[in-house]
């Protein structure tokens, strides 16, 4: 079975619409109905679920960790321990969010598929 995954985002800024690669996606983050793409410092707005978006990205490149974040797998920085059953994500920039228990089979996803120069402790 062949399934798509889309390498490309449509974003309308104003009047015009910009096709951002998916690769260049720090993470997404629900606000409402809507789904925040960010880029860097940009940011855009787009109308979607995030159950729909999960299932239409690859998910050897992102990872959802809670009910409102996915991130991109490219960006993450760390993973720490911040008590004895909670984990958080860190990203390259430092922004960071927990990781919800209902959520942590993606983790074992994760660390299954990182290349070896990939190290992810609980230890910090």
């Amino acid at each position: 079975m062949l399934t798509y995954m889309r390498s490309r985002l449509i974003v309308k800024v104003g009047r015009t619409y910009r096709l951002v690669r998916t690769a260049d996606i720090d993470c997404m983050e629900t606000e409402g109905n809507y789904i925040r793409i960010h880029l860097g410092r940009r940011s855009y707005l787009i109308r979607q679920t995030m159950c729909g978006m999960e299932r239409e990205l690859d998910p050897r490149c992102f990872v959802r960790v809670n009910r409102s974040t996915l991130v991109n797998v490219e960006r993450i920085k760390e993973l720490r321990a911040v008590g004895p059953r909670r984990l958080e994500v860190v990203l390259e920039d430092d922004r960071s969010w927990g990781w919800s228990r209902r959520f942590r089979g993606n983790l074992a996803r994760l660390v299954h598929s990182s290349d070896a120069g990939r190290t992810f402790s609980e230890e910090e």
